[in-house]
């Protein structure tokens, strides 16, 4: 049983280094754009149409996740 214990809390504390090697970068929305088209990459916008008429990307395609059957 005591070796079951140790297994456990290895794994958790595995686990819980192994999210915080994670890193999060800023990009400049020039960057973004070269690196979208130079790998021909889709963009998805899931926000209202509403937060879309503040700003969005040209190209971008727009569904709203507020919207009947969108989790379908």
């Amino acid at each position: 049983m005591k070796k079951v214990s140790y297994l456990f809390v290895f794994l958790i504390l595995a686990g819980t280094t192994l999210s915080a090697q994670t890193k999060y970068y800023t990009v400049k929305a020039s960057k973004a754009e070269k690196v979208i088209k130079k790998n021909n990459l889709i963009v998805l916008d899931v926000r209202t149409p509403e937060e879309v008429n503040e700003g969005a990307m040209t190209d971008a395609i727009n569904y709203d996740f507020k919207a009947p059957g969108f989790k379908d």
